[in-house]
């Protein structure tokens, strides 16, 4: 019956509200996470980039949790790597996947890469020390899920990965002079450049025969050295067939 009263722009409004907050909520959403990246996240990752680190990753934890690890058995998942921040705030913030969206944009923005948001489980404290066969022990910690992001400002993060340290001389002549400069000749004591024996050609055996003997002719093969009165019919040619 309410619903009759509204003027038509009223009705207008109430069927697209959702959108309408929608868009408003992308919007709070993204000047509220402006804030917690300048007030709580931007410290933490210039103290990592003062550390040489280019990367961050930070764990929101509730204003009431307690982190409380054993110095002798610390967790061993990579959480020593991990930076926290304790905020009852943002971690409402991080429950919403919509809010998760926004501030990865708002981080591409900001010109990072390889940016992760989602919620992981945390070691808070320690439970209690198991004792393994062998006299090792395992400590089991109390896990908390909570949001964490993670991001990086590593500009060439493919060469980081393919590095090669071995240093090979390079054998390519890059001078150009040098390339097409004729070889250094060796000379006597006179003066006159010695005669590589590589470049002499290699002796004759002394009994090789001397002439064109089974060489090929330029055209006809080989050249027989006959004389034209051995050749068969010669004797019945004319004496001027003789001398051609």
């Amino acid at each position: 019956m309410y619903c009759r009263f509204l003027s038509p722009h009223l009705q207008r409004i109430l069927k697209y509200i959702g959108g309408l907050l929608h868009e408003l909520s992308n919007e709070g959403a993204r000047c509220q996470f402006e804030v917690f990246l300048e007030d709580l996240v931007l410290p933490l990752m210039v103290s990592s980039a003062q550390r040489g680190d280019r990367e961050c990753h930070v764990v929101v934890l509730l204003d009431d949790d307690t982190v409380d690890w054993d110095e002798e058995y610390p967790p061993q998942m990579g959480e020593e790597y991990s930076q926290t921040v304790n905020s009852t705030a943002m971690y409402r913030f991080f429950k919403y996947i919509e809010n998760r969206d926004v501030a990865k944009q708002v981080l591409k923005d900001r010109g990072l890469k390889k940016i992760r948001l989602g919620i992981e489980g945390y070691p808070t404290y320690k439970e209690k020390v198991k004792k393994r066969p062998g006299g090792r022990a395992e400590v089991i910690y109390n896990y908390v899920q909570r949001p964490f992001i993670h991001m990086s400002w590593e500009k060439e993060e493919a060469k980081s990965r393919h590095v090669d340290f071995q240093c090979v001389k390079s054998k390519s002549v890059t001078n150009l002079a040098e390339a097409t400069a004729d070889p250094a000749l060796e000379l006597d004591s006179r003066g006159n450049p010695l005669v590589s024996a590589m470049a002499l050609p290699p002796p004759l055996p002394s009994d090789a025969p001397l002439g064109l003997e089974n060489e090929d002719g330029a055209v006809g093969g080989a050249i027989d050295q006959q004389d034209p009165s051995e050749i068969e019919g010669a004797n019945n040619l004319p004496p001027d067939d003789l001398n051609l």
